[in-house]
């Protein structure tokens, strides 16, 4: 039991001594006996609880940087206030902080124990016995978290477990990154916590109460009051870093495939979308374009340099873009120039040997690697003049960071086994089908014709499985080894109870790794590897990933200059990665699980800050036939991050494998290349305001019950409400309108008849469909064409008007010549509607090349009139409106508003 002692009477800052005579928890090591807790209102909606030591790990500023730890002095009256909403109780000592003075606590440790170890801290705090929590990831479960009935047996998925790590998306299990953070909503009201720690942890949720336990390092807690949950959401994003600005052309469809064998199989893939007419403004290269799996080269057979090189020139040339994938591990050889520029450098992460440090050495694609220490001081250096030296090569237009968990086909360090190539083998040839088997052999994708009837065995063939194979090599009855292949053959570990010494190898407490408490070292880097200052991977690992996120974005806009956009997508996340980085939700597979999880994924990412995510549409494993790759293709039509992408061992899903599906992409990407204004403009909106992309609908109703356990609908900003089918053999949808809103059918115009809980149709050769809230403006691109450069450059703008009960309705507009923020050439437009009359209230520019022009404007929910007259700098004009079934249809004749001090559309 620990007392608090202030260092001034009435002041939230002292010291915590562990009360004589306390039993030390001899399962977790002897407690901390002198502690320091600082506890403090940041601002008016932030609230943060520090309790640690100063000689004790804490994620570095440089890694997030955030405000300083100094203490402000306060006045008697700042004190009082202070006091008021933070509450501190001295024996034992416990907090709880409030939203005001009159509220419940929105976090409380009182009653609960409290426990801190030098490996080991335990902290709760209460909740109600229903309580909504969102957040808490990276995982692939319910969007709203499910709660254990009691503190004492935790189903799956009641413990959320903080330790990145390669997986294929199992359910409910810990994956690529840690953001422990969750939002409650609370009586109509929402709060954000964020514990700010890289260690593992193990975050347990029970009614009642929710448990965090750590692995070590300090408690760093902030509590964002809210009280909206966009609020909070704005409050968080504020705090750990608003997200980058994408390019434009990277909101265009991508295409990716681990299996292209060659760069001609690569241009016919371009080429095949080009002759069915899909759009594709992106070709991602999988590690097939690699020497031997080796980063920074290219295989000189099969992607030699001039070839390469043209490619990557004719996509340009048609305004087309090359992403390339690129993992963290260098090939630990000699005369590989990216390992011995890392050796001269000593730059590669350490582990102790008979008392010497020594190069760590897993085991990934290229066979033995070594893996970059982005704390290193000449790590930077070292990662760009790479970057450099290879975009000098081949001017690919973004980066793709794989297995930055640290993924390793190893247990921790490897440096004694032999140096193959690929994943210790020993998977069961019946794994494989035939037709697999074939793909594999010939790199070829399965045509869908040689599709199967029966799927494979284990709905997981895992991206562990990833040894590529050249069409010159026979078929090894031991393609993989990697123990979630046989998950159903190892339903349990033994249990039992670490004893000391206790060290970073042998933690006192097991965290749910893996969801059957797997080492820490399990397929990924040593604990006690070290990093440059004598800092161990057992604090640090769970920043591997955004920490090459945040030099990969340094490298890449030093290479850029100040006229392009970096862009990196990346498989491992923490908090505030968004600033430098797109997500995907990682190695999913094709199926309606995972096409719905695809949802909570996205919203959960877009809480943590990350509004560029997507899933691999139509999925990475197993092969998606046609009904859910119409299905895929509806839904991806709305996720920011679209890219379709499988992997070898499937046949080919590109859309244009079925007609069906090829009819379907060209108008469900026409849809979305024609709805690119307003997709660019809510991404401003996130990159300077913290507003997020992608909104579940409880963020806009928190009050209405219905919405919060809705995760199979969203919406796109403030105005689009998405409702997929995400179900086989279905043709409706039950989606829920909530009732204090008009709702338009986007495609019609027509209002919907009712509200709350409502069946819509929609066939497998459908759009998705979308409605339309009351009250929107929607600037759309009316000449839609198969890259987004294409589209912006003969499109006009059309301006979609829904109006609210009152007859009216907002909306805005930001186009820019998508360079970094701010651009030298922007224009940004208000517009509204009321009392009849359009009027654009606000423009703003920057250059004088953007252009605003309207070519008309489509209305729903006002009756027809047959005249309307258009004001612009004093010049007035008849416009004659037109029916078109529930819509209103007003054409301008392209009028560029940036270009006027006044413009006005009045129906009369």
């Amino acid at each position: 039991m620990y007392t608090f002692s202030p260092y001034e009477p009435g002041l939230l800052h002292g010291s915590l001594n562990l009360k004589p005579g306390t039993s030390p928890d001899k399962n977790m090591g002897e407690q901390i006996e002198t502690l320091t807790v600082d506890a403090r209102c940041e601002t008016k909606t932030r609230v943060k609880v520090s309790i640690g030591a100063s000689n004790r790990w804490s994620v570095p500023q440089d890694v997030l940087p955030r405000p300083e730890n100094s203490r402000r002095s306060l006045d008697e009256k700042q004190k009082a206030l202070e006091n008021s909403l933070i509450k501190v109780h001295e024996e034992p000592f416990s907090f709880q902080v409030h939203r005001d003075t009159n509220e419940e606590a929105l976090f409380s440790t009182k009653g609960h124990e409290f426990i801190f170890c030098d490996q080991y801290i335990e902290l709760s705090s209460t909740l109600p016995e229903h309580p909504n929590i969102y957040g808490l990831g990276e995982v692939n479960s319910s969007f709203k978290r499910l709660i254990s009935p009691d503190d004492k047996k935790f189903a799956p998925g009641t413990v959320t477990t903080f330790w990145a790590r390669d997986d294929a998306v199992p359910q409910h299990d810990n994956v690529y990154s840690s953001h422990p953070f969750y939002m409650e909503i609370r009586d109509s009201q929402a709060h954000g916590v964020l514990l700010l720690s890289s260690n593992g942890m193990d975050v347990l949720l029970s009614a009642g109460k929710i448990t965090y336990k750590v692995l070590g390092g300090n408690i760093e807690l902030y509590i964002f009051t809210g009280p909206t949950p966009l609020d909070v959401l704005k409050q968080y994003v504020d705090f750990i870093g608003k997200p980058f600005m994408p390019p434009l052309w990277s909101l265009g469809v991508h295409q990716c495939r681990w299996g292209y064998k060659d760069v001609d199989q690569a241009r016919s893939v371009v080429d095949s979308y080009k002759d069915s007419q899909i759009p594709l403004d992106a070709l991602w290269l999988d590690i097939d374009y690699m020497d031997n799996h080796r980063i920074f080269s290219n295989d000189p057979d099969r992607y030699p340099k001039e070839k390469l090189q043209k490619l990557i020139s004719d996509l340009h040339d048609k305004d087309q873009h090359m992403i390339v994938i690129l993992d963290p591990g260098v090939k630990a050889k000699v005369g590989d120039n990216a390992y011995e520029e890392g050796k001269r450098r000593d730059i590669f992460i350490k582990i102790k040997e008979d008392g010497k440090l020594r190069d760590f050495v897993g085991r990934v694609w290229p066979g033995k690697t070594c893996f970059p220490d982005w704390f290193h001081p000449n790590t930077q250096d070292y990662w760009t003049q790479q970057l450099k030296q290879w975009c000098m090569q081949f001017p690919v237009d973004g980066i793709w960071l794989d297995m930055n968990e640290i993924s390793n086909f190893a247990d921790g360090d490897c440096d004694s086994d032999s140096d193959s190539d690929g994943l210790p083998a020993e998977v069961a040839e019946s794994l494989v089908s035939p037709e697999e088997r074939s793909a594999i052999v010939t790199a070829e994708p399965i045509s869908v014709e040689q599709e199967q009837q029966n799927e494979p065995a284990e709905p997981e063939l895992l991206h562990a499985i990833k040894e590529e194979v050249s069409s010159s090599t026979e078929v090894d009855a031991t393609l993989a080894d990697d123990e979630n292949t046989f998950r159903s053959t190892i339903d349990s570990v033994i249990e039992k109870s670490p004893e000391p010494p206790f060290t970073v190898n042998n933690p006192p407490y097991l965290i749910n790794n893996a969801g059957k408490k797997r080492p820490l070292h399990h397929r990924s880097v040593a604990p006690d590897a070290i990093h440059h200052g004598g800092i161990y991977e057992y604090n640090t690992h769970n920043l591997y990933g955004h920490m090459e996120c945040q030099a990969t974005y340094k490298s890449l806009t030093n290479i850029c200059g100040s006229r392009q956009k970096p862009f990196i997508l990346t498989r491992s996340s923490f908090v505030g990665s968004g600033k430098y980085t797109a997500k995907w939700l990682g190695d999913n597979t094709s199926s309606y699980t995972d096409l719905k999880d695809s949802i909570a994924g996205m919203l959960s990412m877009t809480m943590f800050g990350i509004p560029m995510v997507g899933a691999d549409v139509g999925g990475f494993h197993r092969n998606c036939d046609e009904q859910l790759m119409l299905r895929w293709t509806q839904l991806a039509t709305f996720y920011p991050f679209m890219r379709n992408h499988n992997w070898i061992y499937s046949r080919g899903q590109e859309f244009y494998q079925w007609k069906s599906v090829a009819d379907l992409a060209r108008r469900c990407f026409a849809l979305r290349y024609s709805l690119l204004p307003y997709w660019y403009t809510l991404f401003y909106y996130a990159a300077t305001m913290s507003t997020p992309v992608l909104r579940a609908l409880s963020w806009h109703h928190p009050n209405d019950k219905e919405t919060l356990d809705i995760d199979t609908q969203y919406f796109l900003g403030d105005k689009l409400l998405i409702s997929p089918v995400l179900q086989e053999d279905v043709i409706t949808v039950q989606a829920y309108f909530p009732p204090n809103d008009i709702w338009y059918d986007l495609y019609t115009g027509r209002p919907l008849a009712g509200r709350g809980w409502q069946d819509i149709e929609c066939n497998v050769h459908d759009l998705t469909p979308v409605h339309v809230r009351g009250g929107s403006i929607i600037p759309m691109w009316n000449k839609a064409s198969e890259t987004v450069a294409d589209t912006k450059r003969h499109s006009e703008l059309e301006l979609w008007i829904g109006l609210d009960s009152r007859g009216q309705a907002t909306g805005s507009c930001y186009l820019d010549n998508d360079e970094p923020l701010p651009a030298s050439s922007s224009v940004f437009a208000h517009f509204m509607f009321e009392n009849g009359k359009f009027r654009v209230t606000k423009v703003q520019h920057a250059g004088k090349s953007e252009t605003l022009i309207i070519s008309r404007m489509i209305l729903a929910g006002i009756a027809f009139t047959s005249q309307a007259e258009l004001i612009h700098n004093g010049h007035r004009s008849t416009l004659i409106p037109i029916q078109e079934k529930s819509k209103v249809i007003i054409n301008l004749d392209g009028k560029n508003i940036a270009d006027h001090d006044e413009f006005s559309v009045i129906l009369l």
